[in-house]
């Protein structure tokens, strides 16, 4: 009898360690890892009703933690900046929602001395599938006379998954 409650034990405690399908964080969880097509709109004001403006540009999150941002050349012409790239890091937050900080420079010139990054709060919130993402609010806080300011604006942005298209 001894032997018998034994052998249950080992078989139920190895059953026990044992995932079920579905049952795994990792599995039910899909990463932020990859490309994304991303558009925003910006409310300057704080307002859904002043103004505001469009944007569109590839982002990629790398496994490493690592995210960058790929602006246009030249996106559209009211903006008179140079850059081409925001770079910064993200983590997964809790359940579906990841912490995302980018750093951007407005040009790649400087005079006295180099310029501190303006930097962009994301909160990303994944769809169950893992093919879209919103981040509602996100913030941009330029650097100005040694702080980050806190602009009364924020914006709405969209995310969809750019997967592998195989060629046929």
């Amino acid at each position: 009898m001894l032997l018998w409650a034994l052998a249950f034990a080992i078989v139920m405690g190895a059953g026990c360690s044992t995932p079920i399908a579905g049952q795994s964080d990792r599995a039910a969880m899909p990463s932020l890892e990859g490309t994304w097509g991303v558009s925003l709109t910006y409310y300057y004001d704080g307002t859904v009703t002043g103004p505001s403006d469009n944007l569109q540009f590839l982002q990629q999150f790398h496994q490493d933690g690592r995210a960058v941002i790929y602006l246009p050349q030249f996106a559209g012409q009211r903006f008179d900046e140079t850059r081409t790239a925001c770079a910064g890091e993200w983590k997964r937050s809790g359940g579906q929602t990841f912490d995302v900080t980018l750093y951007c420079l407005w040009t790649e010139m400087w005079v006295d001395e180099p310029s501190v990054p303006d930097r962009i709060l994301i909160k990303v919130t994944m769809d169950p599938g893992g093919r879209t993402w919103t981040a509602t609010p996100f913030r941009y806080q330029p650097f100005v006379d040694g702080e980050y300011l806190g602009w009364p604006g924020w914006g709405d942005m969209r995310g969809v998954r750019l997967g592998i298209v195989p060629i046929q």
